[in-house]
């Protein structure tokens, strides 16, 4: 998909110059990437899009600290905009 691989043109060109700087596990881009592969484009776009707006150091104190200890824990499951049917 186009959007995934604009991401992961993100990802090795841009990101890998200044670091991770995103405060959430997964980090930002990998969270869109995977709201991207398993929740189709218009779902995906529209979590990454919130997700985006989420990272911020307002945000501190409302997620879980991430295993590592530097990082906030927020999975792609816990933002679903709405639930997929499944197919019979």
């Amino acid at each position: 998909m186009f959007f995934i691989l604009l991401i992961r043109f993100y990802q090795v060109v841009f990101s890998s110059q200044d670091g991770s700087s995103c405060q959430f596990r997964p980090s930002c881009s990998h969270f869109g990437a995977d709201a991207l592969k398993h929740h189709g484009l218009v779902q995906g776009v529209l979590m990454t899009s919130d997700r985006l707006l989420r990272c911020n150091p307002y945000t501190e104190g409302l997620y879980p600290m991430a295993p590592d200890g530097q990082h906030r824990e927020d999975p792609t499951e816990k933002h679903l905009l709405w639930s997929e049917k499944k197919k019979p």
